[in-house]
């Protein structure tokens, strides 16, 4: 089976549940532990909540265009970076493309921020079904010139940060039975 091309490379941190990744409205990528992946059809969610894709750094590169594509997939899309109103041209593309995307404000290093917006698209959005950590540390340095505070930091930002975004996305999927989680 060949994965689908729009799927970005990236490392995938995989639950011990059944993972399932909607692929439009008629199929959904099926993941499970020592069985292999594989299509399947999608139940019909027409009367439900919508599944959301909420990404973590959706920058005007890499994270926007992941947020695109799962717009264009039918999900709701929550589109976050650390100030809110640099994602409005974002949101912008995704509406007039003809998807729904909300936008947030976030210090994904602050615990309680984590918290407070996985627990808001959870309760107002819908499910999230797709979680997508995108913060980039990209900070070039020599490793004799490297401080200790300097790394910290950027450790806090693509390490730490990335461990609160999946760990409270996975209290969710989890106990549904699916969910991906995606580290790019």
């Amino acid at each position: 089976m060949v994965a689908p091309s729009w799927i970005v490379p990236c490392y995938t941190l995989t639950l011990n549940v059944t993972v399932r990744c909607r692929i439009g409205r008629s199929a959904c990528f099926l993941f499970r532990p020592n069985e292999g992946h594989y299509l399947i059809p999608m139940p019909d969610i027409s009367n439900s909540l919508h599944s959301a894709a909420l990404v973590i750094g959706a920058g005007d590169a890499t994270g926007g265009a992941i947020a695109r594509r799962f717009a264009r997939e039918g999900f709701d899309t929550c589109v976050v970076r650390r100030k809110a109103d640099r994602l409005l041209p974002l949101v912008q593309q995704i509406e007039d493309a003809g998807g729904r995307a909300y936008a947030f404000a976030l210090d994904a290093r602050k615990e309680d921020e984590v918290v407070e917006l996985v627990e808001k698209v959870e309760d107002t959005v819908g499910p999230i079904d797709v979680a997508v950590f995108n913060i980039g540390a990209n900070v070039p340095s020599s490793i004799v010139d490297e401080t200790a505070r300097r790394y910290f930091k950027i450790w806090e930002l693509a390490c730490f940060a990335g461990f609160l975004t999946g760990r409270e996305v996975a209290k969710h999927m989890v106990p549904r039975g699916h969910g991906s989680i995606i580290f790019t």
